[in-house]
């Protein structure tokens, strides 16, 4: 059996489980892959009369997950969350929870929680599908009209830094016969209501606005947007790139005094809050951008950045904690080592450390993220060190 034919088994059986639901949760990412995958995962839910509620989660975490289980629903999807969150979830409610992701996992979901993955089928890298070409599959099964929504499965595919091959140029074909997706010199265009944008430029505007915006419920006004076939979001990309900006600026300024340091780590906190009002994503993007200036840390040494996380979640409101965000990159140096099993894989490093002081994190072999409680700051940079160094 293929991987798409075993995927399709597992898309076929969710159907059969949703007839029998009435109300769903559906909790995504704040990236463009998450939002087009909730964006069409509502309109499959419509097919079949069920009523829903959204969620936005930028990273899964303790608190989060349990909050989220408060609230009583018959089933809960989780789309684009990386990371073992299962943890956190309620023994008695594995059956009711179905997520569809495409991250790389160290571990395995509980049999009874419907988990759809690209790598648990056995696709190669350069045609492994996002989270949105998942649901834009799953979405075909409850309605011919798919194809006129193969745009937003394309805007998620923007993530994905390989070529469209496979079940992923199937979607972008699809998209091309209906109308609204058309080919652009090399790569290709969305068009809808009179607005024509390259699909991997509208991915990462969609994520700007989302991420940066996190806090003011952008993911969510974004898929109402979706819902009226509306993407004319300039107005909020020149805003956030202006904030972006300033705080990139002003962190680096900070930067440049130096990191603090231990045998194998390096690291430095937004202290300022410069990054506290905009989603932790940005903040992650910034680490990102860090690792790319030479001259600002160690080429031997695991970049760290922390920042405090705001205790609000579009869809659900405040928490009671205080949480923070971290995120994690390596020079090319260290890259090399990693890659050919001479150093410490990011994403077994920050799962282990972050699950150690009660936190829950995700990752690729050169880099990471996760969310931990505030106290545990020095217990879990003394834990990455120290394995780190094994």
């Amino acid at each position: 059996m293929s991987a798409f034919d075993s995927l399709n088994r597992d898309l076929e059986d969710l159907i059969e489980y949703l007839k029998g639901v009435r109300k769903a949760l559906i909790v995504f990412s704040d990236d463009g892959d998450g939002v087009s995958s909730a964006y069409l995962l509502t309109k499959v839910l419509d097919e079949l009369n069920i009523d829903y509620r959204l969620m936005s989660l930028d990273k899964a975490f303790p608190e989060a997950i349990k909050e989220i289980f408060k609230t009583y629903f018959d089933c809960y999807f989780f789309l684009d969350i990386g990371g073992a969150f299962y943890h956190f979830i309620p023994r008695e409610s594995y059956n009711n929870v179905i997520v569809i992701d495409h991250h790389t996992l160290d571990v395995e979901f509980p049999g009874a929680i419907k988990y759809i993955n690209p790598f648990k089928y056995g696709f190669p890298d350069e045609e492994s599908p996002v989270s949105s070409v998942i649901t834009y599959f799953l979405l075909k099964k409850v309605t011919r009209e798919a194809p006129k929504d193969a745009w937003a499965a394309l805007i998620g595919f923007g993530e994905s830094p390989y070529n469209l091959k496979g079940i992923n140029w199937r979607v972008a074909y699809e998209g091309i016969i209906f109308g609204n997706v058309k080919r652009s010199g090399k790569s290709l265009s969305i068009y809808l209501k009179g607005l024509k944008r390259e699909f991997r430029s509208l991915y990462r505007d969609i994520t700007l606005v989302s991420s940066a915006g996190y806090f003011e419920d952008l993911p969510l006004e974004v898929i109402a947007m979706f819902r009226f076939g509306e993407l004319d979001i300039k107005e909020y990309v020149n805003r956030f790139r202006e904030i972006r900006l300033n705080a990139y600026s002003e962190m680096t300024r900070l930067l440049e005094e130096g990191m603090f340091v231990k045998e194998y780590i390096q690291w430095f906190e937004d202290y300022k809050g410069l990054f506290y009002d905009m989603g932790t994503r940005v903040f992650d993007s910034y680490v990102s951008y860090v690792s790319h200036q030479a001259r600002l840390y160690d080429k031997n040494r695991y970049i760290i950045g922390i920042s405090s996380r705001k205790p609000y979640i579009p869809g659900l409101g405040s928490l009671r904690s205080k949480w923070l965000n971290i995120a994690v990159r390596v020079s090319k140096k260290l890259e090399f080592r990693i890659l050919n099993g001479y150093s410490q894989p990011v994403s077994a490093l920050i799962e282990a450390a972050s699950y150690s002081v009660g936190g829950i994190g995700y990752g690729y072999q050169t880099n990471g993220s996760c969310i931990i409680p505030y106290e545990s700051k020095e217990e879990f940079l003394n834990i990455f060190n120290e394995l780190a160094g094994v």
